[in-house]
């Protein structure tokens, strides 16, 4: 309900449900709005609602609202299943379970048996299982069928789960980074999107404490997540993507994170600060410092607040994005760092007494894109329009760079290299850098002749 006025205006919600007399008040139910977390189909369905009103002693009574509770004819179905690192895998549910079937391991199966299920636990949310298995493997990538049979759901006459799910193996690990006590509470990780809970002074100073979902990567790496949610424990709270050297808690390292939207923090210290950070350690153990160039212009779009990590060599590069599809450098930095780091999810609630969540989705190392249709060779007649172009497949955005004889050509740094006209200058040998990785030679000289 709402009502109008500037003066202070008292509430109070009252229910009466079929066969009752009378309306009776309800405890609790002081607002403008009233809630049920879950309505009862007995209990509920056919009860009236309606709101005493209190204005500078005036009682006013709101009309009555009817309630219509339907019943729940709908089987519970897996939503997502995903594992970090292949003992366990995480399964999302479409609603609450009952957690008698639920935590039954004989309900669910791993690839047609060949994937052993040792244990399920319901968690605390109702939704989610978490299944112990064996035989699964750790290596990023690998698929995997889940199925749940005879899982029950919560409503009056009980809806039994019949679904499959296709899901991964992430390769990834769970490692709480710190000094004794901190972070604080301790971290842990779900991999049904990737849903991790975590403590943390920080990750800045000159040692960090958050928690690390990581894998190793050798040699160049692109790296992209979709941090759908955060929660404010801190208006520095911080979730996104590291690159680091080890896993001391002053190790070197490379971030590229979101801060907390502008919502009142668990530990009352104002806002989420709403923006994206470019931040790295150059020396073990020493200060911090924001990647140079950063650009904070644009604040993350919960729960579209996309970021990338991508090297090359000792290039690192961060984006951001809205969709996942367009991406804005948010920063670049050259830093010399072994062939072989670690590279993951950092979470941290910046507190020592609160936690945060972050929900992370879409989370994937991309494949390097690949040059699909090369330079074609051809012989143009002087002072004549000429053009070599290319055609490059896979995650933007995309840099070019032609080279004729091995030497770049200033301005040259399109799909496309025209000509106009061409000259007998102009011939030679010519290909095509896409973002220093991906060469493109012609195998024979681009010639121009005179007509």
């Amino acid at each position: 309900g709402s009502t109008s006025g500037s003066f202070p205006v008292c509430y109070q919600w009252q229910r009466r449900r079929v066969g009752e007399p009378d309306f009776t008040d309800l405890a609790g139910a002081q607002g403008a709005a009233f809630t049920i977390p879950a309505v009862s189909l007995t209990a509920d369905n056919g009860a009236q609602f309606r709101c005493l009103v209190g204005v500078l002693g005036t009682k006013i009574v709101s009309s009555a609202a009817t309630l219509t509770v339907r019943a729940d004819t709908t089987a519970p179905f897996i939503t997502s299943a995903n594992s970090l690192i292949g003992t366990n895998i995480s399964l999302c549910f479409s609603e609450g379970l009952d957690p008698v079937s639920a935590g039954d391991s004989i309900n669910y199966t791993v690839n047609n048996g060949s994937v052993g299920v040792v244990s399920a636990t319901l968690r605390p949310d109702g939704r989610t299982v978490i299944l112990e298995v064996v035989g699964l493997g750790s290596a990023p990538r690998t698929p995997f069928i889940v199925r749940a049979d005879g899982v029950f759901d919560l409503a009056v006459t009980p809806n039994m789960s019949s679904s499959s799910r296709t899901g991964q193996v992430f390769g990834l690990n769970s490692l709480d980074i710190g000094s004794a006590g901190d972070p604080q509470p301790g971290g842990s990780a779900v991999a049904c999107s990737i849903e991790v809970t975590a403590g943390g002074s920080d990750i800045w100073n000159n040692q960090d404490g958050f928690n690390f979902i990581y894998s190793e990567r050798t040699g160049n790496f692109d790296v992209r997540v979709r941090v759908e949610s955060l929660v404010a424990a801190n208006p520095w709270t911080k979730a996104g993507l590291m690159a680091r050297e080890n896993l001391t808690p002053g190790s070197r390292n490379l971030n590229a994170i979101v801060d907390p939207p502008p919502v009142p923090t668990l530990d009352g210290q104002g806002t989420g600060s709403n923006a994206y950070e470019a931040n790295y350690r150059d020396t073990q153990d020493g200060g911090p410092g924001n990647w140079p160039g950063t650009i904070n212009s644009a604040a993350p779009a919960y729960p579209n607040a996309w970021i990338r990590l991508a090297r090359y060599r000792n290039v690192f590069t961060a984006y951001r994005s809205t969709d996942g599809v367009n991406w804005v450098q948010l920063a670049q930095t050259t830093q010399t760092y072994p062939n072989t780091i670690y590279v993951g999810l950092a979470t941290c609630a910046h507190s020592l007494t609160y936690f945060t969540t972050a929900i992370y989705q879409d989370f994937a190392f991309l494949p390097p894109p690949t040059i699909t249709a090369q330079p074609a060779s051809a012989t143009n007649e002087c002072s004549t329009t000429a053009s070599l172009s290319v055609t490059v497949t896979g995650d933007g955005p995309f840099e070019y760079q032609w080279r004729k004889a091995g030497v770049d050509i200033p301005g040259a740094n399109a799909a496309t290299l025209s000509f106009n006209p061409a000259t007998l200058g102009n011939s030679g040998n010519y290909d095509v850098v896409r973002s220093e990785e991906h060469t493109s030679e012609l195998q024979s000289p681009y010639v121009i002749s005179y007509a």
